[in-house]
């Protein structure tokens, strides 16, 4: 499962992608994993690929706790119908993404509701919690809304740790070459100069890509990366 992951090209995430595998590799009966980090820097990337390369893929569901839906008990129903369908064939995956520092509290009352089900010793199930840091926040409150998800009850905390400048013109790179684009340098300097990488990450790039590159038979003083 973890080597469809790589294939993702998650950058600058290793230690974070090593932690999750090590995680995945123990067969034990149920998984908590809580992936946290600022926007932008791969959780949801590396969520989805998870799910993309699940052997069992009518066992995934996914869920975006905040959203339209306002109200947490109807939250709380949707995820149970989620929970009432898990299969005791194969594994079950179960993705609760956008997730804010202030949720915490959901991953004891889910992980609590998926046990409490009357054949939960014979269902196999991964959740993965997917929780956004306020990267605006200066760098004491930005370490304390750390802090507080380090110690969510039996649940493995994986970190994706911010990106910098560099971190940055790769994920251009990578975008240029997925795309198969070709970009000015110019405009190269331009997408880098104009993303808040330290707030939303390589987010942006890909659409700012989409605007500045063109088919490679688009003439020259390009960048292919």
């Amino acid at each position: 499962m973890m080597s469809g992951v790589r294939k993702y090209t998650i950058l600058h995430q290793e230690q974070a992608l090593q932690q999750l595998e090590s995680t995945l590799r123990n067969q034990t009966q149920f998984h908590s994993i809580a992936i946290v980090g600022p926007s932008g820097v791969g959780k949801t990337m590396t969520a989805s690929a998870l799910a993309a390369n699940f052997p069992w893929r009518e066992n995934v569901w996914t869920y975006a706790w905040n959203t339209h839906v306002e109200n947490e008990v109807q939250k709380f129903r949707m995820l149970r119908l989620y929970v009432e369908q898990f299969s005791d064939c194969g594994s079950n995956l179960l993705i609760v993404d956008n997730l804010l520092t202030c949720d915490d509290a959901i991953v004891p009352l889910l992980n609590q509701m998926i046990a409490s089900q009357d054949d939960a010793s014979n269902k196999r199930v991964i959740v993965i919690y997917i929780f956004n840091l306020n990267a605006m926040l200066d760098s004491n409150s930005y370490q304390q809304q750390e802090n507080t998800l380090q110690h969510l009850p039996n649940t493995t905390i994986i970190n994706f740790k911010r990106l910098n400048k560099k971190d940055l013109r790769e994920c251009i790179y990578r975008e240029i070459h997925t795309e198969n684009l070709i970009i000015t340098k110019d405009n190269f300097d331009e997408i880098a100069n104009t993303i808040d990488v330290e707030t939303s990450g390589c987010k942006k790039v890909k659409a700012k890509v989409l605007v500045y590159g063109r088919r490679s038979e688009e003439n020259a003083n390009t960048y292919e990366g």
